[in-house]
């Protein structure tokens, strides 16, 4: 049996075993595809401005740098000489909240010179960052990121590599793959589509999708007989 979506405006064929087509229809035991709703952030007001607040906030609250017991930096009264490698740490401490808001993860790269004074304090997108586990033993075995075709590794204890983990009472090495910004999108979610159908609901002038069912072998001139008169039949319906 053929299926044939129609909403009035468009026309398409349905295959209930497309993968590419219907990936909501399947469970993913491994290597699901890209969501849609995790790119829904910045897409819908209220979950932008949530996401963004979260990480203001962090980057407002007060701290100190301290060399010893001695106070080198104040974030009241910052002094961007004083810490040259880190110029505005507002910006990177925001930074590492959204990192941690999405990943429940941060990583810095330390760099310095040839003296092993440190020079900058860098950002890494944790998407580039791998952690590996030793299969044998599951213990974490090193960090891996591939930089210009070719791997780099960093060891867990590398005074030069910070990683800022969050962990909950699902984990026990690496972190937990309940963050906050999912409690968020099951809001954005039903906010971006709710505004998607509204739209291209009354774009098609207020007609429901609709699923013709036809039995046994269809020619094409025969299917788009059909579907001409029910566009026209849709067409006038919406029209009255």
């Amino acid at each position: 049996m053929a299926y044939i979506l129609t909403d009035g405006s468009n026309v398409k064929a349905l295959n209930p075993w497309d993968v590419d087509a219907n990936p909501e229809a399947w469970t993913w035991l491994s290597n699901a595809p890209e969501r849609d709703i995790d790119n829904l952030f910045y897409k819908v007001a209220a979950s932008f401005r949530a996401v963004n607040k979260r990480a203001i906030a962090a980057a407002n609250v007060p701290f100190q740098i301290l060399k010893g017991e001695a106070v080198v930096n104040d974030s009241t009264t910052w002094d961007a000489k004083a810490t040259p490698f880190l110029p505005k740490p507002k910006e990177l401490i925001k930074r590492i909240s959204l990192s941690m808001t999405f990943q429940n993860k941060a990583y810095l790269l330390r760099g310095k010179n040839v003296g092993n004074v440190t020079k900058s304090l860098n950002f890494l997108v944790p998407t580039t960052i791998r952690e590996v586990t030793d299969p044998a033993t599951g213990l974490f075995s090193h960090f891996e990121r591939v930089l210009n075709g070719r791997i780099v590794k960093y060891q867990i204890d590398d005074p030069d590599f910070i990683h800022i983990w969050l962990l909950d009472h699902t984990t026990e090495l690496l972190p937990s793959k309940h963050t906050a910004v999912d409690a968020i999108f099951n809001s954005t979610g039903s906010i971006y589509f709710a505004d998607l159908f509204i739209k291209n609901f009354y774009e098609r002038g207020g007609v429901k999708p609709t699923v013709l069912a036809l039995k046994g072998a269809i020619f094409n001139e025969k299917k788009e007989d059909i579907e001409r008169g029910w566009s026209r039949f849709l067409r006038n319906l919406s029209r009255f």
